[in-house]
């Protein structure tokens, strides 16, 4: 419950790395000193709660939460938050910084928002690197709002995915410095599923009207009112977050009379409805969206429609 028990999970995991804990609170680490847990198997469930002023700063590699993550490590339901930092040589990230071995590490609902910061190469927020390509990283739900600076072959969720990695419902808005290319995201080779970076490189792009009007969490739960993925206060949440502690996001207004989206949809956290208007019929097609008059032509007995000029 306290950051000293927290300090305290740590220094266990240094001892015996598949130990699993849980928040029951948020932990402001201020004026504590963390060091890396060297290396992880176990699991870490925030249970939607935040670290905050957790500073590290080490001139070395594989700095993080965790140094080395290793098969079966489990990180879930937790964010660092904007008033963290982080700071290495390479492999540098919030979490973990390098893989070590075969196998899967998990991250499900994180956040990170600390500005991330290495003098090398594979700094990101989520976790370094894959290292030498064995681990393949689970990621659901995750996202990076911190800014990521490093010496090269960097990026915002992860430095280097491997060859086979996955991402689910992830999104970034931070600024990244030392990115390969436009590589801005991840670099290797994944599989990326309905995923958003601000920048719209390696996904989905956005705006910030979408991040802080609800739209961008409408579209992370897969475009469901009122998901349960991903959440975000209106009135006071910068962006969304994968805690249900917070308000689930609605959409409503009034759409076009297709289904698409006009300039009378919003997004709210209050549940409403959403109007489709019928269709505006000309002669033949709605002057509205273009959809055809039902039963305006049929077929000839081969199936054929029969078109002709307007004089006929």
């Amino acid at each position: 419950e306290t950051p000293a028990q927290f300090l305290w999970f740590g220094s266990q995991a240094n001892i015996d790395g598949s130990v699993k804990g849980k928040l029951l609170a948020d932990m402001d680490m201020s004026g504590i000193a963390w060091n890396p847990i060297a290396k992880f198997n176990g699991t870490i469930d925030g249970q939607m709660h935040k670290i905050s002023n957790l500073v590290i700063e080490k001139a070395e590699n594989n700095v993080g939460l965790i140094a080395l993550g290793t098969d079966g490590a489990v990180i879930k339901n937790i964010i660092m938050d904007e008033t963290c930092s982080v700071t290495g040589a390479s492999y540098v990230a919030a979490f973990i910084g390098s893989s070590d071995g075969s196998g899967t590490i998990t991250f499900e609902n994180v956040g990170n928002e600390a500005n991330i910061t290495g003098t090398g190469a594979n700094v990101a927020g989520i976790v370094g690197v894959s290292m030498g390509s064995s681990m393949f990283f689970q990621m659901d739900n995750c996202y990076n709002t911190g800014d990521i600076t490093g010496g090269n072959e960097s990026a915002s969720l992860t430095g280097w995915a491997g060859n086979a990695s996955a991402f689910n419902n992830c999104y970034n808005t931070g600024v990244v410095v030392g990115a390969d290319g436009s590589n801005t995201l991840y670099r290797g080779t994944s599989t990326l599923t309905n995923c958003y970076n601000i920048d719209g490189n390696q996904a989905t792009g956005f705006t910030e009207d979408m991040l802080y009007s609800g739209e961008l969490a409408f579209l992370l739960n897969g475009s469901v009112s009122g998901g349960e993925a991903w959440f975000q206060n209106l009135d006071s949440d910068d962006n969304p977050v994968p805690f249900s502690t917070h308000a689930k996001v609605y959409q409503v207004g009034t759409k076009l009379c297709d289904g698409s989206i006009g300039d009378e949809v919003a997004y709210s956290n209050e549940e409403g409805v959403i109007e489709i208007p019928d269709h505006e019929f000309g002669e033949c097609v709605c002057d509205v969206c273009g959809y055809p008059v039902e039963g305006y032509l049929t077929p000839n007995e081969e199936g054929i429609f029969e078109i002709a000029s307007g004089e006929d």
